[in-house]
């Protein structure tokens, strides 16, 4: 994979979830930024087993160490089940490094 950049837009996280998302909804990317801000959340798409996100403006502000964690419900019990599947990190580098 090539290196990302700072406020690099239209990157796609994809996340291969190794078992097909039918009956699940609530699809979303929480993100701790570099700083340690964790309420970023990203609502994500899914095509088969891939959760999948593209960046927008100021989404990837901060260079650095980024930690992306899917979060999904699943099902129709009262309440769903809801959880996370594993974190992934991404490094983001400032520009003209």
């Amino acid at each position: 994979m090539a290196k990302v950049y700072k406020d690099t837009i239209g990157l796609r996280i994809e996340v291969d979830m190794a078992e097909a998302l039918n009956g699940a909804w609530d699809y979303s990317f929480k993100v701790k930024k570099p700083d340690g801000t964790t309420t970023t959340v990203w609502t994500s798409d899914v095509l088969g087993t891939i959760m999948f996100y593209d960046t927008i403006a100021d989404d990837l502000d901060q260079a650095g160490e980024y930690a992306i964690q899917p979060y999904l419900k699943l099902g129709e019990l009262n309440p769903p089940w809801t959880g996370n599947g594993d974190t992934i990190f991404l490094t983001v580098y400032e520009n003209f490094k």
